[in-house]
């Protein structure tokens, strides 16, 4: 079998947009209080949904980059190092490593989020894992680790 080298760097370069662009549909689709579709984020013209989608890009992509390089990277070649690399390893560490600057955010205030009672801090942890998910996988694949690692490996013929 040909083990490729994953290219990690376009992997780095290229995973941590989707975690802007999947907050974005989250807060699109279930609205900024994740109680529903609200006016301030809706559709309601082309140039307000891109004004909306630069304004994550701009904003999220250096985000997602620094928490990337800064705790992402590391925990992946702890991992390495320890032979842990998988699919599942890595999309669960990346979903923890997207909550974690939350988690030390919000430790000073017993790891609420929100005063308000209508709004869950659970479900914005659950849309911030989500986003951290899609960002391991998407990793997953653009880096080619899946044609190194695991559940890819031929069938050797029974005799």
């Amino acid at each position: 079998m040909n083990k490729k080298v994953p290219n990690l760097f376009l992997g780095c370069l290229v995973a941590p947009l989707a975690a802007p662009v999947m907050m974005l549909l989250i807060i699109l689709v279930v609205g900024e209080d994740l109680r529903g579709p609200s006016y301030k984020y809706g559709l309601n013209d082309a140039k307000e949904m891109f004004g909306i989608f630069g304004m994550f890009i701009i904003f999220g992509a250096p985000i997602a980059w620094a928490i990337t390089a800064v705790v992402g990277m590391p925990i992946y070649f702890i991992a390495q190092r320890l032979g842990y690399i998988n699919f599942w390893s890595i999309s669960l560490g990346a979903a923890f490593v997207a909550i974690l600057p939350l988690l030390v955010m919000s430790a000073p205030n017993s790891f609420v989020l929100y005063q308000e009672p209508e709004k869950s801090s659970f479900l914005f942890y659950s849309a911030v894992a989500l986003c951290g998910y899609v960002v391991g996988s998407v990793f997953w694949f653009v880096s080619g680790l899946h044609k190194q690692y695991a559940h890819n490996k031929p069938l050797e013929p029974t005799r």
